[in-house]
């Protein structure tokens, strides 16, 4: 262990020796940070109002040539606060064969893309079997904790 994270240790379990959370008080957090998640997608939903020059979500778009994925990412879910590494990861999960050798960054130009719908996206994240993932597993789906 390097030193940084052994000093975030000791602060994290100084910090906690005075407040003794429990189990119940932990369940409690985790069910306030799940609402919030929740509340996110309704309020994406709400803001996902097709304008032009927008992608609808839940919409099928044609790949034109310097398309990115991010700035696909960006034109469908731009002005929401799901994060848009979480969209990209999607739209490459429902589409394999738009990309060169599974790369984000080598769009086939021509190929029709499925954007996914918040619903969509809402089954992907919570699609996991399991139940507790590493901090870097998380950072990968692209979810952001409160």
């Amino acid at each position: 262990m390097n030193a940084k994270m052994i000093n975030c240790f000791i602060l994290f379990f100084i910090l906690m020796i005075p407040f003794k959370m429990s189990y119940a008080d932990v369940d409690s957090a985790n069910q306030h940070a799940l609402s919030i998640l929740m509340n996110e997608f309704k309020i994406a939903k709400r803001a996902l109002k097709a304008k032009p020059g927008k992608i609808a979500p839940g919409q099928r778009y044609t790949i034109a040539k310097g398309d990115t994925l991010k700035g696909i990412a960006l034109k469908a879910y731009g002005t929401t606060n799901l994060s848009i590494r979480l969209v990209r990861n999607v739209i490459m999960k429902e589409n394999p064969k738009a990309f060169f050798r599974g790369n984000e960054n080598y769009l086939f130009a021509g190929k029709v893309l499925k954007i996914p719908s918040v619903d969509d996206i809402r089954k992907h994240v919570f699609s996991s079997t399991s139940t507790t993932k590493s901090s870097r597993q998380s950072k990968r789906n692209g979810l952001r904790f409160p």
